[in-house]
């Protein structure tokens, strides 16, 4: 059975395949498709899906993960448009309208509304991901390159911040489906991205 859905796949039978071992993809986007597999597999088995494995590349990993975890965060983006309207929020914060956030994504930076912010930061971070001036390679990702995702990542989590803080019930309803916002965590501490003491959403 082939490893791909082929034209007018219905969606039933979409990934109707037999898992495969990363090390038998034979692809240049292997590490990719092996990320996206073990998440349709379980989401919620974060250790699984963050644990290096053996004999891959740490940064290649950690860049693959952030790509994956931009795609899936348009999905809690898109839960929060309707409860997060610039009259509700006019700025951008997780736990306290007392610290606000500057949108880096324009230039200069400025105060937007918070779903601005949001969408501003995660088309933001999309783009550097696959800019071929920081990233001309997905099998080999140079510590230069590298380093550009604590920063990325660090306003990425502002999202989750802002959707736990201020939309708790779009926030678990998303995170009971997908581990997200818990998979993050793990990832970025576990690697370094980001230290823990940096993470303030509890309970997770």
């Amino acid at each position: 059975m082939p490893s791909h859905n082929p034209p007018g796949t219905s969606s039933k039978e979409l990934y109707d395949w037999e898992p495969e071992d990363l090390n038998e993809m034979s692809t240049t986007l292997a590490v990719h498709q092996y990320i996206q597999q073990l998440v349709r597999l379980n989401p919620h088995d974060i250790e699984k899906l963050v644990t290096l494995p053996d004999g891959q590349d740490a940064n290649v990993w950690q860049y693959e993960h952030m790509r994956q975890l931009c795609m899936e965060l348009n999905g809690l983006v898109l839960a929060l448009e309707p409860g997060c309207t610039p009259e509700k929020f006019p700025t951008m914060y997780t736990k306290s309208a007392e610290t606000t956030f500057l949108c880096a994504a324009t230039n200069p930076p400025r105060s937007t509304d918070a779903m601005t912010y949001i969408n501003n930061t995660l088309d933001h971070a999309i783009g550097q991901l696959c800019s071929s001036k920081y990233f001309d390679s997905r099998i080999n990702i140079p510590d230069a390159s590298a380093k550009k995702l604590p920063s990325l990542a660090r306003r990425l989590y502002r999202i989750f911040g802002h959707a736990y803080f201020q939309h708790r019930e779009v926030f678990n309803e998303f995170e009971a489906k997908t581990s997200l916002c818990k998979r993050f965590h793990l990832l970025v501490t576990r690697f370094g991205i980001m230290k823990a003491d940096s993470l303030d959403i509890p309970d997770l």
